[in-house]
């Protein structure tokens, strides 16, 4: 298994609720972030995980770390 197949529990949960926080649409989030609307609804439904790029890019417009989006826990 490569580690791009494993879904991150939780990822898709905590971009839809940083999208809604700031009050935009998957459309205008997907224009911010250099992608499309169906790839931001795939990210939302868990069916596809940002590459590494996107990540950066959605925690730099959420103002939150990779490690929240990534459900990194400090131990």
């Amino acid at each position: 298994m490569v580690a791009q197949d494993v879904m991150i529990d939780g990822l898709s949960d905590r971009i839809r609720e940083q999208r809604k926080k700031m009050g935009i649409t998957q459309g205008e989030l997907a224009d911010r972030i250099g992608g499309g609307l169906k790839t931001v609804n795939d990210y939302e439904r868990g069916a596809r995980q940002p590459s590494y790029e996107k990540l950066l890019r959605l925690a730099t417009l959420f103002n939150v770390s990779t490690d929240y989006l990534l459900g990194v826990k400090k131990y």
